[in-house]
């Protein structure tokens, strides 16, 4: 083979592989997930990972009834085969508000298993870890010193307000509080993030704590 054929083929596959790409055809089967290993999660069909999330929001559901709401908002049968770019502007509106009621909801769970879960059929059915990432991460923060933050993190490519995650994502290191006050203290967006969190309506305990936290620490 000639060696400018190779090359081009290497280029092409390079980035299937940073990227994570499903692409079954030339050996490579891999999703997004913060349940599974990638090529694991690939494994698993859409209607799998519904049961998945509808599962842990049932178990979410014991402790706090109020998210129930969500059963027919976000997890119809429907939400399996849902595509962002398929949809209306105003759909799309109403999915994210739905979207991001749950993930401040579910925050205070953020480490159990069933949150987890919930998460998972998130990340697969509408792509939270690319288009909602404020507030994906509105529900993970409270939580930055934790290996499941760096799960998460993993799953994210951080840019803007975020890109100090970089740095989560290469080490695989908890983000300290100490450092979290820096990037607040270094990027006013961090901080003003931090804050809203903490007024937003029925902001929960965690996100209070973690302003008061952050604030603290920047004193």
């Amino acid at each position: 083979m000639a060696p400018s054929t190779l090359a081009a083929q290497l280029a092409a596959l390079r980035p299937a592989v940073a990227h994570g790409v499903n692409r079954e055809g030339g050996g490579l089967k891999q999703r997004p997930s913060l349940l599974f290993s990638a090529s694991e999660a690939a494994d698993l069909d859409a209607e799998a990972v519904h049961s998945i999330g509808l599962s842990g929001l049932g178990e979410l559901e014991r402790h706090d009834p109020a998210l129930h709401k969500f059963e027919k908002l976000l997890f119809s049968r429907s939400a399996s085969s849902f595509r962002r770019e398929s949809q209306s502007v105003e759909v799309l509106k109403v999915v994210d508000q739905s979207i991001k009621a749950l993930l401040q909801a579910i925050s205070p769970y953020f480490l159990l298993r069933p949150a987890h879960k919930v998460l998972e059929f998130l990340i697969r059915s509408y792509a939270v870890h690319e288009h909602n990432v404020d507030d994906l991460l509105a529900c993970a923060l409270p939580f930055h010193a934790t290996p499941q933050f760096v799960r998460l993190v993993h799953l994210l490519t951080p840019a803007g307000r975020w890109l100090f995650l970089a740095g989560v994502k290469k080490t695989g290191s908890p983000l300290s509080k100490q450092v979290l006050a820096a990037c607040s203290s270094s990027d006013p967006a961090v901080l003003q993030f931090t804050c809203a969190m903490a007024r937003a309506p029925a902001a929960p305990r965690v996100a209070i704590a973690l302003w008061v936290s952050n604030a603290v620490e920047l004193l």
